[in-house]
């Protein structure tokens, strides 16, 4: 027997993002703006856990936070990353802590007083 397709339903007229059910445990992630995130369970190819998410976001939300600052210091080309590190519970999933680590590239800064 062969699954029959999944139908797509419209989102709510008003909403900003949503997620629409692909097959068991995939779905896509969509903003009114045409963005899509792959989500699904880590056995996947290419899609994001809701825990990775979850992660992404808080990185992005640093990112952005700190990004007039980085460039009025230190130039709009300058590289920086954002990486999240999950403390997971392994039998109650559920994260205990999350951390992000911010690096940034100093060598554009001039020594003090100069």
């Amino acid at each position: 027997m062969t699954e029959s397709p999944i139908t797509k339903l419209p989102p709510p007229p008003t909403a900003a993002v949503w997620v629409e059910r692909q097959a068991p445990r995939i779905y896509y992630g969509r903003n009114q703006r045409g963005g899509e995130v792959l989500i699904g369970p880590a056995a996947v190819e290419e899609a994001f856990t809701p825990g990775e998410l979850l992660q992404l976001g808080l990185a992005g939300c640093v990112g952005l936070t700190v990004d007039s600052a980085i460039s009025r210091h230190l130039g709009s080309d300058v590289p920086a990353t954002i990486a999240v590190f999950a403390d997971h519970h392994p039998t109650d999933e559920r994260y205990s802590a999350l951390t992000e680590h911010l690096v940034i590239d100093l060598s554009g800064l001039s020594p003090q007083g100069q």
